[in-house]
């Protein structure tokens, strides 16, 4: 009786059924939970997201000294939104996803970590980037935060 375990019927760098389902066990990385210190007290609303609606493995936090929120998932950056803070406003001009995260629900956790943290420092936001107005309008509970900006003065000739 031989000793060999490879199935004499495999073909090179083919891995038999029964490795497959063990290296398949073995590689499953384990979830760590993910911080955010911009809170975001939504419900979740995937399977891949914890109870506030944050994807796994993703935070968003406030960067100051960039003008902008950041997601970043396993400590990798996977996209921003612009800010520009003015009295009692916060503009957001533009919302950036890289295209390596997209299909993960980031923008949207984005749009809501961003839109809740200016929430709660009872401010007003202009939502000039079309993803941020869109997800304002798909949830009104944000619209009574929403305001326009005034109108550039005339000049008189």
């Amino acid at each position: 009786m031989s000793t060999d375990t490879t199935p004499e019927n495999t073909t090179p760098g083919e891995v038999p059924a029964e490795a497959a389902t063990e290296e398949a066990v073995t590689e499953t990385p384990a979830e760590t939970p993910a911080e955010t210190p911009v809170e975001t007290p939504a419900p979740a609303v995937r399977a891949s997201t914890d109870r506030r609606g944050m994807p796994q493995g993703a935070s968003v936090t406030k960067n100051e000294a960039a003008n902008r929120y950041e997601i970043h998932v396993d400590g990798a950056l996977g996209g921003f939104a612009d800010y520009i803070a003015s009295e009692g406003t916060v503009t957001i001009p533009h919302t950036e996803i890289d295209p390596a995260f997209e299909g993960r629900g980031l923008g949207s956790a984005l749009a809501r970590a961003a839109i809740e943290d200016i929430q709660g420092q009872g401010l007003h936001v202009i939502p000039q980037c079309p993803f941020i107005a869109r997800y304002i309008d798909r949830h009104p509970e944000y619209a009574s935060m929403v305001v326009t900006p005034p109108a550039p003065a005339a000049t008189q000739e």
